[in-house]
């Protein structure tokens, strides 16, 4: 018996075509944020110079705290029974984070990820809208939580660059 695209699923309240617009919004977050991530380590490892001090604690925060974002996303997915996206080359594919040149100063590493904390954070808006026309209020929370703490850190990084 087939069921209707559009009929509310008895475990969640969502129809099966709010559940894959909620899902495909957040593997849309978590691919940027894979490469957001790997961008934040491949700073932590390679930053020299003056700065090495300052920022190294400062990428490593972040990319636990990002660490753990990944994690809360994938979690989401999976609460609609969806598999997270889990390749590079979807990752790669769908983000507007990109991959990061080897050789930057510290200042230009840390213009980039400020650079790519304005695009996820345009990203958790697009999310948020999508998820605001489907009542979904669990993912709603989690994605207003991400935002504040990002604009923070954005604050923080953007305050150590004047």
């Amino acid at each position: 018996m087939k069921t209707n695209q559009n009929t509310k699923s008895p475990k969640y309240g969502h129809s099966n075509l709010d559940k894959a617009e909620i899902v495909t919004s957040l593997n849309k977050l978590l691919a940027n944020y894979q490469i957001y991530f790997h961008k934040l380590r491949c700073f932590q490892w390679n930053i020299i110079g003056q700065d090495f001090f300052n920022l190294h604690p400062i990428f490593q925060e972040l990319r636990k705290k990002t660490n753990q974002y990944i994690d809360n996303v994938a979690e989401r997915i999976k609460f609609f029974d969806t598999i997270p996206l889990t390749k590079w080359n979807h990752y790669i594919k769908i983000s507007e984070v990109k991959e990061n040149a080897a050789d930057l100063t510290g200042f230009e590493m840390v213009n980039e990820i400020c650079a790519d904390m304005r695009k996820l954070l345009a990203i958790k808006e697009d999310c948020i809208n999508t998820i605001i026309e489907v009542s979904d209020f669990g993912t709603e929370n989690m994605i207003k939580s991400l935002i504040f703490e990002m604009e923070k850190d954005y604050r923080m990084l953007s305050a150590w660059k004047k």
